[in-house]
């Protein structure tokens, strides 16, 4: 099952971008009080009470613009809606109600998806009085936000949250049956050549050229017992260097295979090392909890020994150094053989379980080694805890306060939760449950 889609969309300086950053959290999207700085479509996962959801911040809509650029933007922003299961359509308060936000409510009455009317700039409480100008166009729900400040934000994903996949829906026991495993990495790492390698054949184009790839292609191969799906994608260039539109299409079309694998083998080029692109790429694998297998290819251009050159890339790896990491060449096939082997190891991992006894012995001994912080100066209690789902592993824990949990503690039950599976190096997923009373 694909995570949900949301897309933000509105006239131009409205706060789109400052919204998208606040709800994903990670602020990459490039924000200046200059008019239609966001063109393009640009994509990150949230996560909401555990319930995760990747979000499209868009350009400036500009309903009739005749001049080209804005035709471009309002493009990509119809893309974006076509594809997005939610919409948030942002207003501005301190501008108030304009022409140009009554003709964009007006196109999107025509769409049969969920909208939430969120006004932004609710910086203090004055302003609250400008919904109601908003409100006259009986529009629902209409929800005050300052996007800049974070007021708001948490009614906002209240009201997503309820229209949101119930949690148990969105785990998918993986099928024995097939096994999606995505080849992702920047441009001319050799992907098509692996794939090629990998299945014996000239499936796919492969050229010295970079970007002879530009689509993302399954490939079905029966090994080790196992139906595998091979897609094969374009490379991911730095979001400065992506300038055409098959270019961008490209990276959004290896984005989605990221989000629809089961797992990910990240290239390297060995000649190159790891750089920061390669970094990101590896990260949002990561945040897509996702098994990632990170492979070092062109190692028949290498002299080096494998163990002493993985022994200097794990520390450039942080928070990712348990990743397992395969030194191979596709071109001539050194190593490849091993890849089979390492993936149904990730496979048989990421679908691993424990009793719920034994789950809570785990939480009982973490709690004892590193007890929780003061919420408020009020103490936060851990309940008992369950799996509830695989691929990655998922553990629901009930807490008498979910948000007082810091970010710091559930890394570190991220971490216990990994030895105690033994599955370090591999994804696992906490969420935190209010425990009714």
């Amino acid at each position: 099952m694909t995570l949900p889609i949301v897309a933000i969309i509105g006239r131009p300086n409205v706060g789109k971008s400052r919204l998208f950053n606040r709800l994903t959290g990670k602020f990459t999207a490039l924000v200046d009080d200059q008019v239609g700085v966001t063109r393009d479509r640009h994509y990150a996962l949230a996560d909401w009470r555990g319930r995760s959801f990747l979000v499209i911040d868009t350009g400036g809509l500009i309903p009739g613009a005749e001049e080209p650029l804005n035709k471009k933007v309002w493009q990509q922003a119809f893309l974006a809606i076509q594809e997005a299961d939610f919409i948030i359509c942002l207003l501005d308060a301190q501008s108030g109600l304009t022409p140009a936000d009554a003709a964009l409510i007006q196109e999107l009455r025509r769409i049969n998806k969920p909208i939430f009317f969120a006004v932004n700039k609710i910086d203090v409480s004055a302003h609250e009085t400008d919904l109601g100008e908003f409100a006259k166009l009986g529009i629902t729900p209409l929800i005050g936000v300052s996007a800049e400040h974070g007021r708001g934000i948490s009614d906002l994903l209240e009201a997503l949250y309820e229209k949101l996949p119930p949690l148990e829906k969105q785990e998918e026991e993986v099928s024995d049956e097939e096994i999606r495993l995505a080849i992702i990495g920047r441009p001319n790492v050799g992907k098509s050549t692996l794939i090629n390698q990998l299945i014996g054949e000239e499936r796919l184009v492969a050229h010295d050229e970079a970007g002879t790839t530009r689509d993302a292609i399954d490939v079905s191969v029966f090994k080790e017992g196992k139906n595998f799906i091979l897609v094969d994608t374009a490379g991911v260039k730095r979001k400065s260097a992506t300038k055409t539109r098959v270019e961008k299409f490209s990276v959004m079309q290896s984005l989605k295979a990221i989000d629809q694998a089961q797992m990910v083998c990240l290239m390297l080029d060995a000649t190159q090392g790891v750089t920061h692109q390669d970094l990101q790429l590896a990260h949002l694998i990561w945040e897509a909890r996702k098994g990632l297998l990170i492979l070092v290819n062109k190692w028949d251009l290498m002299k080096t020994s494998p163990k002493k050159y993985i022994e200097d890339l794990r520390p450039q790896l942080r928070e990712l150094q348990s990743v397992p990491v395969l030194c191979i060449s596709s071109k001539t096939g050194q190593n490849c053989g091993e890849l089979w082997k390492t993936v149904l190891d990730i496979h048989e991992g990421l679908q691993r379980r424990l009793s719920t006894a034994k789950i809570n012995q785990w939480l009982e001994k973490a709690i004892i080694a590193h007890p929780l912080p003061l919420y408020k100066g009020r103490n936060v209690k851990l309940y008992y805890a369950t799996q509830i789902g695989t691929y990655p592993p998922h553990v629901v824990l009930f807490t008498n306060y979910p948000m007082g949990i810091p970010d710091s503690y559930r890394r570190f039950l991220s971490h216990r939760l990994q030895k105690e599976l033994d599955i370090e190096g591999l994804p696992v997923q906490l969420s935190f449950r209010l425990r009714k009373q």
